[in-house]
């Protein structure tokens, strides 16, 4: 069965009553050391997942890179390709239907 929760937009950021420090209790001094400990613990985690989406951020940015270096070899190939088709001619008596595509860069 699917999760319909982890498809909805947004739903990871709703606060529940642990992320908005609300407790069924009241604080109590001694208390206070345990709710440090959990907020060192939270800000750990997300300062974590900063550094993971960081590397992921700059591992899409190279792929990319290498997209358009790939494209632009490719482009550069089908124009070439397409120069010798039209300096051949249409032999088959059919009508040329061949069009380039260009990519903004």
């Amino acid at each position: 069965m699917p999760n319909i929760a982890a498809d909805i937009h947004g739903i990871h950021d709703v606060n529940t009553l642990h992320s908005a420090g609300k407790r069924s209790i009241p604080p109590t001094p001694k208390s206070a050391f345990l709710e440090l400990y959990l907020r060192q613990n939270e800000k750990e985690r997300l300062l974590k997942q900063t550094k993971r989406i960081k590397r992921q951020e700059e591992q899409v940015k190279k792929k990319l890179v290498v997209l358009d270096k790939n494209m632009a070899g490719l482009f550069k190939t089908a124009t070439t390709v397409m120069k010798g088709l039209e300096k051949v001619g249409n032999t088959a008596g059919f009508p040329d239907k061949s069009t380039v595509l260009e990519y903004p860069k």
